[in-house]
């Protein structure tokens, strides 16, 4: 009988762990999702920015996630500018899709789940 309640709440950590694990890897995208679109909005808002380099990496992480191109001038070598449009439109995104990014250890990036792996994919509707 000692075996046995031995075994369940070894089973009972290794779950409430491995869910505190997805968790953070859930908020850590959060927060760096919303780090880089607080980047895009103070490039907005007209302020300093410290690291130019830090608009490109944020705006290239948000459409890459998104599908949701950045607005690119064509002034100079195609540089990344994006606008309020772009703005509001990756946060509408983030909006919606806020509870299916995770943050994926293994590449460093915020990653969407991909909910046809877990074949609970929306059906499509039919029109008969």
């Amino acid at each position: 009988m000692n075996k046995l309640k031995l075994l369940l709440i070894f089973c009972f950590f290794i779950t409430n762990n491995s869910c505190k694990s997805i968790d953070n890897r859930v908020i850590k995208a959060q927060d760096e999702y919303k780090k880089n679109l607080n980047i895009v909005k103070m490039f907005i808002d007209g302020k300093v920015i410290k690291n130019v380099n830090d608009l490109e990496k944020a705006s290239k992480s948000l459409s890459d996630l998104s599908n949701i191109e950045s607005h690119k001038d064509k002034g100079f070598e195609f540089s990344i500018t994006p606008t309020k449009g772009n703005y509001i439109d990756w946060k509408q995104w983030y909006k919606d899709n806020k509870n299916i990014i995770f943050w994926n250890d293994k590449t460093s990036r915020i990653e969407v789940l991909d909910l046809n792996d877990l074949g609970i994919a929306p059906s499509k509707k039919t029109n008969h």
